[in-house]
C-alpha cells in the first residue's frame, strides 16, 4: 500500500485496477492492484450527477421496484436464514394459511400453505427431499429436487 501511496498526488486522476472496497467505503489495496496516471478528468455537475445519482428516502412500508433507496432506522431484531436439504414425510394442513411438515426425524417445520404450493399436498414419494430456507425456524423458500 505504501508504494502506491506514495506514488499518488492530491488533485491528479488516476485509474485504479485490482482493487476492493472496504466496508466504511475506502479502497482496499490487494497484491495485483494496478494504479495509472492519466489527462486530467473534469467532470461537469451533470454529469456527476449521473454517475452517483441521489436516492431518496423512503418509508420501508412503501415497495418500491427497480430503483435504489436509501433507509434509515435501527435494527429491532437480527434474523437468520439458513439453506438446507430435508427429508418430508408429510404435510397436516392447519387452520387458515398454515401447515406443518412432517420430517423423517419426527420434527416439525411451519410453512404457508402458498410457500408449499411448489411441492404440492400429495408427495411424489416418500422421504421426499425438498430445499428449504429456513427464517427464525419458519420455510420462506423451498426448491424440488430438480432445481438444486
Amino acid at each position: 500500500m505504501e508504494a502506491i501511496a506514495d506514488r499518488v498526488t492530491e488533485g491528479k486522476t488516476y485509474i485504479v485496477r485490482g482493487y476492493a472496497m472496504g466496508r466504511d467505503g475506502g479502497i482496499i489495496i490487494k497484491g495485483d492492484t494496478q494504479l495509472y496516471d492519466t489527462a486530467p478528468l473534469e467532470v461537469s455537475a451533470e454529469t456527476r450527477q449521473l454517475l452517483n445519482p441521489a436516492s431518496p428516502y423512503t418509508p420501508l412500508r412503501d415497495k418500491v421496484v427497480g430503483k435504489m433507496i436509501t433507509v434509515e432506522g435501527k435494527v429491532i431484531q437480527k434474523v437468520s436464514s439458513k439453506s438446507t436439504i430435508i427429508d418430508v414425510i408429510g404435510v397436516l394442513l392447519g387452520e387458515g394459511e398454515s401447515a406443518e411438515v412432517l420430517l423423517t426425524d419426527d420434527s416439525t417445520l411451519k410453512v404457508t400453505r402458498k410457500v408449499w404450493e411448489v411441492v404440492g399436498w400429495d408427495l411424489p414419494y416418500v422421504p421426499f427431499p425438498v430445499g428449504v430456507t429456513l427464517l427464525n425456524g419458519e420455510m420462506i423458500e423451498i426448491k424440488l429436487p430438480s432445481e438444486f
